[in-house]
C-alpha cells in the first residue's frame, strides 16, 4: 500500500506542476479518439479495434513505435518516471484535471 500512496502523490505533484506551467507555456491538449469503450468488459477484438483507431488518429502506422513516451507527450499525456521498489506494479495511469497522467517505473 505504501507504494500506491507514493505513486498517487507523485501523480498529484505532476498535475500541480503541469497546472503551474500551463500559466506560462502552451501544453498540448489531450488528443484521444472518441470511442465507446470500456476496457474492463471488452473482447480482445474490440481492444485491438481501439488500438487501431488510436494508431490511425495519431498516424502511427502498423509497425513498432520508436519512442512511445515522446508520442504520448506530444498528444497531451503527462508522464512521470521514477524508480520504485514495487515488483508487482510497473505503471499506473489516472485522469487528473482533464489530462491523462501516467506513472512508469524506471
Amino acid at each position: 500500500m505504501y507504494h500506491r500512496k507514493r505513486i498517487a502523490r507523485r501523480l498529484e505533484w505532476a498535475s500541480d506542476v503541469v497546472a503551474y506551467l500551463e500559466r506560462f507555456i502552451d501544453m498540448p491538449s489531450l488528443d484521444l479518439p472518441a470511442l465507446d469503450f470500456d476496457p474492463s468488459s471488452q473482447s480482445t477484438d474490440q481492444i485491438e479495434a481501439a488500438a487501431d483507431a488510436l494508431r490511425s488518429a495519431w498516424s502511427l502506422g502498423r509497425g513498432p513505435l520508436r519512442d512511445l513516451s515522446a508520442i504520448m507527450e506530444l498528444h497531451g499525456f503527462i508522464l512521470v518516471s521514477e524508480a520504485v521498489d514495487c515488483p508487482d506494479m510497473d505503471a499506473v495511469s489516472c485522469w487528473q484535471a482533464g489530462r491523462m497522467s501516467c506513472f512508469q517505473q524506471m
